[in-house]
């Protein structure tokens, strides 16, 4: 016995393990025979105990039989907890963690030998660890961090690491820098450093940190160190370093098809990048591989590829990725510009714009009425609307702008004019005079002014409102516009006979002595008005006849007075047929497509 005492101290186990056998009579432990062997009880339980025990050490297969038969017959033996401790490492060195803590779980912690104590405390929490139990792991780990065991540092590790994993990176990182001192751990823990101080922010450290780590061709995940360095540098704006480190990061996972080297999806890092760097094409070929998902990230990819084929003329391939974007949740402000930049796309691309780009823009101010694009909406909306005529809306849209620029009060003008002209060709005479006042109280175009001015005082004349006609068309007078002188002739039939030949003198000798060349015809007309009775043409019975009799009179003479350039007062033809009042409003439109062809949107 004292033999193979010694042959154990020794850790000739094999030697030690035969002469154990023979002092236990293991022969007999097999057949179930002890009482062949005659010596004393504890020698006899100690023999058959040592003799599991380097089994073990010499991870034979019937170590655990061994050990298990030893605690069957002697249970009562002082080696019993010891037992138990060598059948749990017998099944932790092959990797049964649920075995091996059924059996370190019967284990009394106080009663495991001292030099066995540090052994008990690693291997029990690193079974727990495996199970994924860290809260009980770090129990057992903690025990021996304080020691100098040579389970210590490992202990150490793992306690780190469950620091690590549970967000304690300070902690963690004050353990790991003493790790960096063991040989065994120097190639992991600086991974391990590098990537708290991402985690905690401490940037400026870890890109100092990195390229020495990244030059370690032995450093533990250092991809992973190499994809932080890119984010780092992305996040901070440097998108030319970042994208070497991108294309660092997908060249080690094409090289390295390990679990140390993850491939990482940087398409949209390096589309943004490259967008960033103004390489929009490079950037266009990153962000389309990350369009397909249905998630924030693809929402951005879709928007910012969508300025990239826009950058590129790809106007229909941009509009199409607007309209992608604008029909995802993840980002309302996204979603908002998206919508925006489809709307505006529309309006450009489309051929038909009142089906499509009105519709954009519409539906656009429905969903967002307090946008900041709200104002260059309602505008382009209002060049819409004008573009086909429709002036109601275009006014509506206008109305509802409370700081109008002068553009856009000069468009306003022009929208209300013509809204008048369209209500009195199609016989709302009364909605149309006010249109008309409107114009001329908005008053930002002194040619649309005059415009509406003379009208105006056209229509105010023919419902018989002489005295509001005059003002009206009074005003045309001291402007330089061509209708000028149309409105001088119709300053004459007011109720009073003798103020009537007064003042349609007085109008005729305006237009007589302001007749250009582009007018010369009204200018020898109203020369000949102003001329002795016997000189003039019927026509000009307005200066001394009753309006009836102008009317008779013009109808059986004047088949002379048919100025192409110069059509004939106000409720007359020239063909001697009297106008109907029907007609009157589209006298308004012929008026000033003759006399004011340069007023736009008129014809």
């Amino acid at each position: 016995m004292r033999q193979a005492d010694d042959l154990y101290r020794k850790q000739k186990y094999a030697s030690a393990q035969q002469l154990y056998d023979q002092v236990s009579g293991q022969g007999s432990v097999v057949s179930g025979r002890w009482a062949d062997y005659k010596g004393d009880f504890v020698t006899v339980s100690d023999a058959a105990y040592y003799a599991g025990v380097c089994s073990e050490k010499l991870d034979n297969n019937d170590a655990a039989y061994r050990l298990e038969e030893f605690l069957r017959l002697y249970p009562q033996s002082s080696r019993c907890n010891m037992a138990r401790f060598h059948l749990g490492n017998f099944y932790y060195t092959r990797g049964d963690y649920d075995k091996a803590l059924e059996y370190y779980s019967k284990v009394d912690p106080k009663e495991v030998e001292y030099n066995h104590r540090s052994e008990y405390n690693f291997k029990t929490g690193y079974c727990w660890f495996q199970k994924g139990n860290t809260r009980k792991a770090a129990n057992f780990f903690s025990q021996q961090i304080g020691g100098q065991s040579k389970y210590k540092n490992s202990s150490l590790y793992y306690y780190a690491h469950i620091q690590y994993m549970n967000g304690e990176y300070e902690l963690a990182l004050r353990n790991f820098k003493e790790l960096e001192k063991d040989r065994k751990f120097a190639d992991i823990a600086p991974s391990y450093i590098a990537r708290i101080y991402y985690y905690l922010g401490r940037y400026d450290e870890l890109l100092e940190l990195a390229p020495r780590l990244l030059s370690d061709k032995n450093a533990f995940r250092k991809n992973e160190v190499r994809q932080m360095v890119g984010e780092v540098y992305f996040n901070r704006g440097e998108y030319k370093k970042a994208v070497e480190q991108y294309h660092a990061v997908d060249e080690a996972a094409r090289r390295e098809q390990t679990e140390d080297c993850t491939p990482q999806d940087n398409s949209y890092q390096m589309g943004y990048s490259y967008y960033m760097l103004g390489d929009y094409s490079h950037a266009a070929e990153y962000l389309i591989q990350k369009t397909s998902c249905n998630d924030s990230v693809a929402q951005n990819a879709l928007y910012v590829l969508g300025d990239c084929y826009l950058k590129l003329d790809r106007k229909m391939e941009a509009r199409s990725m607007f309209l992608q974007a604008s029909k995802m949740d993840f980002n309302p402000q996204i979603k908002e510009e998206a919508l925006f930049n489809f709307a505006k796309l529309s309006c450009e691309l489309n051929q038909n714009a009142y089906n499509e780009s009105i519709r954009s823009f519409e539906d656009y101010m429905k969903r967002y009425p307090r946008s900041r694009h709200r104002t260059e909406v309602q505008e382009i909306l209002t060049e819409l609307y004008c573009s086909t005529n429709n002036y109601k809306d275009a006014i509506r849209m206008l109305e509802q702008i409370p700081d109008r620029n002068a553009t856009l009060e000069q468009a306003y003008q022009r929208a209300v004019l013509n809204r008048g002209i369209e209500l009195c060709n199609s016989g709302k005479q009364q909605e149309g005079v006010e249109m008309y006042a409107k114009a001329v109280k908005i008053n930002a175009v002194p040619r649309i002014t005059a415009d509406a001015n003379y009208l105006l005082g056209e229509a105010q004349y023919r419902e018989k409102k002489y005295a509001e006609a005059e003002k009206s068309l009074n005003r045309l007078l001291f402007e330089t516009q061509p209708l000028c002188r149309r409105g001088a002739l119709h300053i004459r039939l007011p109720a009073d006979e003798e103020e009537t030949l007064r003042r349609g003198r007085r109008g005729f000798r305006r237009i007589a002595g302001t007749a250009d060349g582009s007018r010369q015809g009204q200018g020898r007309d109203a020369a000949r008005r102003l001329e002795p009775p016997r000189r003039l043409p019927l026509c000009a019975e307005p200066f001394r006849r009753k309006r009836q009799d102008v009317r008779q009179g013009h109808q059986r003479q004047c088949e002379g007075c048919r100025l192409r350039n110069f059509p004939e007062g106000p409720g007359l033809r020239g063909n001697g047929q009297e106008q109907r009042e029907a007609d009157l409003p589209e006298l308004h439109l012929r008026t000033l497509q003759e006399f004011s062809p340069e007023i736009e949107g008129h014809a």
